[in-house]
């Protein structure tokens, strides 16, 4: 049996958000999570509208994607029940208040799902007319969906609704954790100065030679044009291609200093494959990254101590990690994830709904 509206007919969403596309800039955690959200939607049986807030190439001001972006979801209104709007911080502010006000004009219910780990600072250094602005739209939803448990505890007191839900991605059948350490390390992500390259490329440096280092991902940053000469450097890869590339390493290396950073996703892609992650103490990481378990946390940005953490693991201790890495990506399956999600919205628009088995929803 399907939740009905009480006209009879199906509970619809309208999901609003950055659709991924082949575009430098749109890849990101950011897309690639919408993406993989709408993807279990459009499984789920529940009929669904997507409208993208990333139309054009982003200008200063973002009027474009605006206009677009509010003329798509006025024309969806009719024809909906619940709006799952995916905001970066910024666009919580820009266009969240509008998508707010129409919902609430209409009837609809709304969730805010803000992406980032650093939507606290961002609310405390905001000035006292825009901080206001905030509480009143993005706090007052229907639900308010934060990326660390740092960000809910923090929110809590100011919002209607705040739950917690975690980027999050595939387990796959077949995965277990690794029984042999080959000395094969990786970073995977955007080649940006922020999310610690310089440092990967004095460890590259530095490492013995029985130690393999490559780097995968988009180059954003002019410095580093001349990466595409290097034999280590792979180029960029796909969602799809991601899991089967990190499958042939052994340890996942993460030294970023990104001041947005949450629950990044490559990191638990990583876990969820018994990889253990040698990343930077930085931002919520220490949620999901616990030191000398899973795998190692780092407050130096100093090469030389990174070198020292990562020569210390030896075949028994990297069997240990790779276990406690498998095990601790449970919360993050992304099915698991995503029908809690689901029950939380159908419950906006009929709170019996929770306990109603449909579509995704078998348990």
């Amino acid at each position: 049996m399907m939740p009905a509206h009480s006209a009879g007919r199906e509970i619809s969403f309208l999901l609003i958000g950055p659709v991924f596309r082949q575009r430098l800039r749109d890849i990101g955690g950011t897309a690639i999570s919408f993406d993989r959200f709408c993807n279990f939607m459009r499984t789920s049986k529940f009929p669904c509208s997507i409208v993208a807030t990333n139309h054009f190439r982003k200008v200063r001001l973002d009027v474009l994607n605006f206009v677009a972006t509010l003329a798509h979801v006025v024309m969806n209104l009719p024809r909906i029940d619940i709006i799952v709007a995916h905001f970066s911080p910024g666009g919580a502010m820009f266009l969240g208040p509008f998508v707010y006000l129409l919902a609430r004009l209409t009837g609809k219910r709304i969730a805010f799902r803000i992406f980032g780990g650093n939507l606290n600072e961002y609310h405390r250094k905001l000035p006292d007319w825009k901080r206001y602005f905030l509480e009143r739209f993005a706090c007052r939803t229907d639900l308010l969906l934060l990326q660390t448990r740092e960000l809910v505890n923090y929110f809590s007191p100011l919002a209607h609704k705040v739950s917690f839900l975690p980027t999050c991605r595939p387990r796959h059948q077949g995965t277990a954790p690794r029984s042999i350490y080959s000395k094969r390390l990786v970073y995977i992500g955007q080649i940006i100065q922020a999310k610690g390259i310089d440092l990967v490329l004095e460890l590259r440096s530095m490492l013995p030679s029985e130690y393999q280092l490559d780097l995968y991902g988009p180059i954003l940053e002019k410095r580093y044009e001349g990466l595409r000469q290097e034999v280590f450097y792979k180029g960029m890869l796909t969602p799809e291609t991601v899991r089967d590339v990190l499958c042939n390493y052994d340890v996942l290396l993460f030294p970023t200093a990104h001041p947005g950073e949450g629950y990044p996703g490559i990191v638990l892609e990583a876990l969820l494959q018994g990889i253990p992650v040698v990343a930077s103490r930085w931002g919520s990481l220490g949620e999901i990254i616990h030191h000398n378990d899973n795998g190692m946390l780092i407050e130096s940005r100093d090469p030389s101590v990174w070198l020292h953490e990562i020569l210390r693991m030896d075949p028994e201790r990297y069997q240990q990690m790779s276990l406690s890495a498998w095990q601790s990506a449970a919360p993050f399956d992304q099915e698991l994830v995503y029908e809690d999600l689901l029950r939380q919205l159908l419950s906006l628009k009929d709170p019996a709904s929770q306990c109603i088995t449909s579509g995704k929803l078998n348990h």
